[in-house]
């Protein structure tokens, strides 16, 4: 669906006059205007901003600091000028640009850098001079003082709107289009070139010569402007430009001007000019003068009284100085007064006949507002075809004569329209016309009747051009989309234009195909899609080389537009589906252009023919309500949706760093309240409130704001959704967009948390750094999705986009920008799945799902690339895995969101992540694209809302994960046997996203387990597990802690040791339990005790000895032991035990001898041998003997005194007995007590 602000294409003449010549010399003494561009930045522009191209022919430098360019509108006499700068060099060119067309707008490419730019060139209402697209004046003058006044006469100027004062200083003059009233003439007629457009320029002749004439001098053509770079060498050898009869049709008796225009060589410095007219009774070698303008020559033919009407070729020569040589013919038609030419013969010898005067008759068939249509006055038309012919008057300019039904003669200039260049189907017109009626109220052809399925999809773009301008009607057709209407922007009103696009019924509905158009081709070497090679087109028409693997598109052939109040008839408003039974009316393709538009045949119905129209039955339907389980994202263009304010009409230029007014248009407060209406229709009805709903082509957040209002008053019964508005507030964020249109969000708070809102990429400017790369910067929302109490929200992050239009996609320019857009979108795509997000990209992303031959923008995007040499500009695989563009999940036919000249195609696109792709679904809500545009005025529907279909996206939210934690130590340390250890705490943590089931802990093996767990666990919650160690036995010991919960616990292994108690020994030296001492009565007996740590004992050690009780009872011994003895873990100390006797003596006479019989008899024995000793000592003294003998005495006496007493003597003795003795050293510690057995042996 279009929605436009004029309408779309004027159908207006291409050629008007031929060359007229006039004396001039070769040199240029002047700067020259070379080309006038005024269709800047408008709808489908080829440049932004109109421009005039200024070259220097001469040998020297010249200053424009003074000069101005100056502009009147093509009937006007008020002229705006703008004062130039700098000066153009000689054989150089100096590109001056004006004025944008519309503020903000991104129609069209930046022109190559300027070497002059106008004042405030960006704000269309301040900057000056606006040139006009079709028609105007436009003059070079040398100083700065304005042109004024109306109506004079001045030399080299023809009209009656020229200017009168300061035209001494015209330097150049240039009057452009079919309405103009005043441009360069020789003579007092004007001389027009056609008219312009968006996508055609005034282009002076490649030689650069001012003849003084200005359709001589200019041609109507692809615009091309060049700067200061550029400039232009001299051709090598002489040349014909062209040559021409003028006028190049006459009656016998007339005379009309033989022309040539001549392109000198690099030496050539004279030239003559020659022409054989033999053929007409005249001289082979007439010569032709030179003219006034350089390079021109001329001759007057006069003598052609005698001719008959015929088409007579006239060779022209020309020769130079090096005797270098060129020819051409002239075409001269001579006509028989009263005489006419069938519409067939003209048809069916187009070449001849084309910029020659024809006069024909025929009956009316249609009336435009712009011209008629004459068929063969026969009421059954050659089934050949070719019976039709358009004559063009201009808008609103048709004669009285002009009526359906009139018999006419009519005489004119025959044109192609449009060029071959433009259009693969030129159509015939005819100019400049005068009309004679014959008679009035004449039947009207019988119309042609084309076959069912007529066009068809497999035939080529011209199936009808046979019946150019005549009338046919069709069995029976389908409209493949609404009726097209015109917009006034600031009441938000439309008007229907009655035009639609339709199909022969039954024929499927066309759709864009992936490719390059084959009509973006020249139509000399690609004449139809069938026959367009490789080897004969390696470029297009713009000059783009051809990818090697280029598929083309056929234009879908299938394709005609229904006009059905052009014609007179009152405008029929369809919806796409709707059948329209025998539509009658007249085969027109003048409005078939080639690039962009590919527009095919269009079929005007005559006044009278109303056909039946059966209703479509499409309707507004609202999509299906999402599962339980999903959660729903929308995409809405909404299209330049506006609103009253214009204190925030701002935009940010990340070029400067400033801020600036934008072209934001603001609408009446009632126009802004049916946009709303309608826009919260859609969202409530169609779109069922989606959970985030990402909105393009949105003014500020204050709209989105307005909108979330509008939906929440709308809605009367249930729970206000109570969206929250998330968007550029044009006071710290804003559009990079001068045309004010930026993208936003509107977000259901009671399903959606957002966590974070970024805009991106807001000061990235392309690669030259002359303008920003994002028009409307992307912006990302990172959210959660509620999925109910207790459980987890499930995280989301969404970017909403609005990509660059198509608009001049085969410019390198454009190629480059839409690229790097998508590698930036593709590089956050990557980045957030790469960190573990779920990520959907919504929006207008101006592409198709597959490369349209320039760009592969969705194969960037999503990863899957188009082969290599399919694009021009081939995609860049950066995120992987690939994401998934969802709207190629449905079927073929329902890939639509957007109806363009006819064919349904998709624009809008919402990509996301492999992760979530396979559970994620999307419905369109075919709201828009296929209806009316005049149902834009009803705010009781949502219909026609904009001129893009949502998409509605629809997601799973997967069922919430259950898993738990169990931490802890699970490592106890050593353990007594049969002891228990210290509890350890293991915790169990909920790490899922719903509360757990917990039914127990259980541990295993020496190890038991006790808790506090509830029986459900929060999502986060902890639980304590306390797990004791007792062990049965030494050594290692294991276990398991297992947690049965809904969540998988991973089981604990647990482990510990079980131990002995801690202890000590009590030893000797030689780890012995008993030792033993040995002592004389009377001594100490000393020994060293060890003391031995055992599993781990520490601590202090009492220690404790205790004689024999055989040894108490006769005492004189003490025992002690050193007391106490500190032990560390696994470490060994000593005590020394002391035992202490004492010296034995007797208390009276031999009382101490033994008692016993055998002890006396043995002491006798002793002392008997103690005597004989004592004598046996021979040397020993007398004193000794008798000593010795007096003790032997007083033992004997001793012992006698015992005799007869078998018990001890009376007198007792004292000291310690010999014998053997076993002592006990005890070491005590707590409750743990070692001995030590010491056998003392007392002699």
């Amino acid at each position: 669906m279009k929605i436009l602000t004029v309408p779309k294409r004027l159908l207006t003449l291409l050629f008007l006059s031929l060359l007229a010549c006039a004396p001039a010399a070769f040199a240029q003494t002047h700067v020259v205007i070379s080309q006038v561009y005024g269709g800047g930045g408008n709808a489908s522009a080829t440049w932004r901003y109109d421009f005039v191209e200024l070259y220097n022919p001469t040998t020297a430098a010249i200053d424009l600091s003074s000069y101005t360019v100056q502009y009147a509108a093509a009937t006007g006499s008020t002229w705006s000028k703008v004062q130039l700068s700098g000066s153009i060099q000689p054989g150089k060119y100096y590109l001056a640009q004006l004025c944008i067309g519309n503020t903000g707008t991104s129609n069209g490419v930046l022109l190559p850098t300027p070497d002059f730019t106008a004042p405030n060139t960006d704000t269309a209402a301040t900057c000056v001079p606006a040139l006009a697209a079709g028609s105007g004046k436009v003059a070079l003058v040398s100083n700065t003082t304005s042109l004024s006044g109306t109506g004079g006469t001045v030399t080299g100027l023809a009209g009656t709107t020229c200017p009168t004062t300061n035209t001494g200083a015209i330097v150049d003059f240039v009057g452009y289009g079919s309405t103009v009233t005043c441009t360069e003439s020789a003579t007092s007629t004007l001389s027009r070139t056609a008219d312009l457009s968006a996508t055609k320029s005034a282009i002076r002749d490649a030689a650069n010569d001012d003849s003084g004439d200005g359709s001589a001098d200019f041609t109507v053509g692809t615009p091309n402007p060049r700067n200061s770079s550029n400039s232009t060498t001299p051709v090598a050898t002489l040349a014909i430009a062209s040559s021409s009869a003028t006028p190049a049709s006459i009656a016998p008796g007339d005379s009309t001007v033989l022309g040539v225009t001549v392109t000198p060589g690099s030496a050539t410095t004279a030239v003559t000019a020659t022409v054989d007219l033999t053929s007409v009774g005249g001289s082979a070698t007439q010569a032709l003068a030179a003219g006034t303008t350089a390079n021109t020559y001329t001759y007057t033919l006069s003598s052609t009284g005698s001719l008959s009407a015929a088409t007579y070729t006239l060779p022209v020569t020309i020769t130079d100085n090096t005797s270098a040589t060129a020819t051409q013919n002239i075409t001269l038609r001579v006509v028989v007064a009263g005489s006419t030419t069938p519409i067939a013969t003209i048809q069916a010898n187009r070449s001849t006949y084309v910029g020659t005067q024809v006069t024909f008759s025929g009956v009316i068939t249609v009336v435009t507002n712009a011209g008629y249509y004459l068929q063969t006055a026969s009421a059954t038309p050659g089934s050949t075809g070719d019976e039709g012919i358009y004559v063009f008057s201009g808008s609103g300019k048709n004669p009285v004569g002009a009526v359906v039904g009139n018999n006419v003669t009519v005489t004119g200039t025959l044109v192609q329209y449009p060029l071959p260049t433009a259009s693969h189907t030129p159509s015939l017109e005819v100019t400049t016309a005068s009309l004679t009626v014959n008679s009035t109220g004449q039947t009207i052809p019988t119309a042609i009747v084309l076959p069912a399925g007529f066009p068809t999809a497999t035939g080529d773009i011209n199936q009808l051009r046979k019946y150019e301008s005549m009338l046919v009607t069709l069995p029976s057709v389908t409209a493949v989309g609404g009726t097209d209407a015109s917009l006034v922007e600031a009441t938000e009103t439309t008007t229907s234009t009655g035009q639609f696009y339709v199909v022969a019924t039954g024929t499927p509905r066309p759709f864009r195909e992936p490719g390059m158009d084959f009509r973006d081709f020249p139509s000399t070497t690609c004449p139809t899609f069938a026959n367009c090679p490789a080897a004969t087109n390696p470029t297009t028409a713009a000059g783009v080389a051809r990818p090697a693997n280029l598929t083309l598109y056929d234009d879908n052939p299938e394709r005609l537009i229904i006009e059905s109040s052009l014609g007179g008839g009152t405008a029929i408003d369809v919806v796409a589906g709707a059948v329209i039974a025998n539509p009658v009316g007249v085969v027109d393709y003048t409005y078939s252009t080639d690039y962009p538009y590919g527009d095919p045949a269009r079929i005007i119905l005559t006044a009278s023919n109303r056909p039946t129209v059966t209703p479509s039955s499409l309707t507004v339907t609202a999509l299906p309500l999402p599962g339980a389980n999903q959660f729903t994202v929308a995409a809405f263009n909404v299209e330049r949706f506006f609103d009253t304010n214009a204190a925030n009409d701002l935009y940010f230029n990340p070029v400067s760093g400033k801020t600036g007014n934008s072209s934001a248009v603001d609408v009446t407060s009632a126009a802004y309240a049916r946009r709303l209406q309608k826009f919260s229709l859609a969202v409530r009805t169609v779109l069922n409130n989606p959970d985030i709903i990402s909105v393009e082509e949105v003014e500020n957040i204050q709209v989105l704001k307005d909108m979330a209002a509008q939906i929440d008053a709308d809605t009367t019964t249930g729970t206000k959704p109570g969206y929250v508005a998330y968007g550029t507030d044009s006071t710290t964020t804003f559009t990079n967009d001068i045309g004010g249109i930026s993208v936003g969000f509107l977000v259901k708070p009671s399903r959606t948390n957002v966590t974070k809102w970024e805009q991106v990429g807001t000061t990235t400017l392309v690669a030259a750094g002359t303008s920003a790369l994002n028009d409307r910067p992307s912006q990302v929302l990172h959210a959660t999705i509620n999925r109910g109490t207790g459980l987890t929200p499930y995280p989301i992050t969404v970017i909403v986009n609005h990509l660059r239009s198509l608009n001049s996609v085969n410019t390198a320019a454009v190629q480059s920008k839409k690229e790097l857009q998508a590698e930036m979108l593709a590089n956050l795509i990557q980045g957030y799945q790469t960190a573990g997000e779920h990520v959907i990209a919504v929006g207008d992303m101006n592409a198709f799902q597959f490369s349209d031959g320039y760009t592969d923008t969705m194969g960037t995007i999503t990863g899957n690339v188009s082969p290599a040499g399919t694009a021009v500009m081939p995609g860049k695989a950066i995120v992987t895995p690939a994401a998934v563009d969802l709207i190629t999940k449905l079927p073929a036919a329902q890939q639509q969101s957007y109806t363009e000249w006819g064919s349904a195609q998709v624009l809008d696109h919402a990509v996301v992540t492999a992760d979530i792709a396979g559970s994620t679904t999307l419905s369109v809500g075919h709201i828009n694209a296929d209806f009316p545009v005049i149902l834009y005025n009803d705010a009781t529907t949502p219909a026609a809302s904009s001129d893009h279909d949502p998409l509605l996206a629809y997601l799973a939210l997967p069922t919430p994960v259950l898993s738990a934690t169990l931490t802890g130590t699970a490592a106890f340390p050593s353990t007594l046997v049969g002891a228990s250890s210290t509890g350890q705490a293991f915790t169990l943590t909920n790490t899922g996203e719903a509360a757990i089931a917990f039914t127990g802990a259980v541990a295993t093996g020496d190890f038991s387990a006790s808790n506090n767990c509830p029986t459900s666990l929060a999502v986060g919650a902890t639980c304590a597990i306390n797990v004791v160690f007792k062990p049965t036995v030494t050594g290692a010991r294991t276990g398991t802690l297992t947690v049965t919960s809904s969540a998988a616990v991973a089981p604990v292994a647990l482990t510990g040791a079980g131990a002995s108690p801690a202890d000590f020994s009590l030893t000797d030296s030689a780890n012995s339990t008993t030792t033993a001492l040995s002592v004389a009565a009377g001594s100490t007996a000393t020994g060293t005790l060890k003391l031995t740590s055992l599993n781990g004992f520490t601590g202090a050690i009492t220690l404790s000895c205790a004689a024999p009780a055989s040894i108490a009872a006769a005492g004189g011994t003490t025992c002690t032991v050193t007391s106490p003895v500190t032990l560390a873990a696994a470490g060994t100390a000593t005590a020394t035990v002391s035992i202490t006797t004492t010296a034995r003596t007797s208390a009276s006479g031999l009382g101490a001898l033994p008692g016993s019989g055998m002890g006396r008899a043995s002491l006798a024995m002793l002392l008997v041998v103690m005597a004989g000793g004592l004598f046996a000592v021979r040397r020993a003294g007398r004193n000794v003997r008798v000593g010795g003998l007096l003790m032997l005495l007083f033992v004997l006496a001793m012992g006698l005194g015992g005799c007869g007493d078998s018990k001890s003597n009376a007198g007792s003795s004292t000291g310690t007995p010999a014998g053997t003795y076993g002592y006990t050293v005890s070491a005590t510690s707590g409750s743990l007590t070692h001995t030590e057995t010491v056998n003392l042996t007392v002699q």
